[in-house]
């Protein structure tokens, strides 16, 4: 009677090992970027909420962050916080840092309440469409800009 495994048989366990593992991985990595992408949310939701908060003292939406009365950092993945009226849709937003060195923009749209990703290449088009899980954009405005919303 024999004690021990032989060499094929080591290799056929390493190789199911290290095919399951080029299985897993990728998944992973997308399950990590997007819970990454959703630390974000409840940040632009409160700034877009200050923006609703300052239309109803002025009458108009802030133009700078300075103007809310809200004092919020970006979440630790993200790197720029603002408001704009780009494209006649007021919202505000926030910078994603792609682990790539791209960005794109997770933006809270203060007339639908929708929280969207903003992208301008094809390459962060396909990556919105994984973080927000939506294949349909809602404009684009210029400078190819579409607008993912999330679901």
């Amino acid at each position: 009677m024999r004690k021990g495994f032989t060499l094929i048989e080591l290799l056929v366990v390493v190789l199911i090992i290290g095919i399951l593992a080029a299985i897993a991985l990728p998944q992973y990595n997308k399950a990590a970027l997007r819970a990454k992408w959703t630390e974000g949310i409840p940040a632009v939701q409160a700034i877009g909420q200050a923006q609703l908060r300052y239309k109803l003292e002025t009458g108009a939406y802030a133009t700078d962050m300075s103007q809310l009365d809200i004092d919020i950092a970006a979440p630790k993945n993200f790197t720029q916080v603002r408001v704009l009226n780009a494209a006649a849709r007021p919202h505000s937003e926030m910078q994603f840092k792609y682990p790539s060195g791209s960005y794109i923009w997770m933006s809270f749209i203060l007339d639908s309440g929708q929280i969207t990703c903003g992208a301008s290449t094809a390459t962060d088009y396909a990556l919105c469409t994984m973080l927000t899980g939506s294949t349909d954009y809602l404009s684009d405005v210029e400078g190819g800009w579409r607008f993912y919303p999330f679901r």
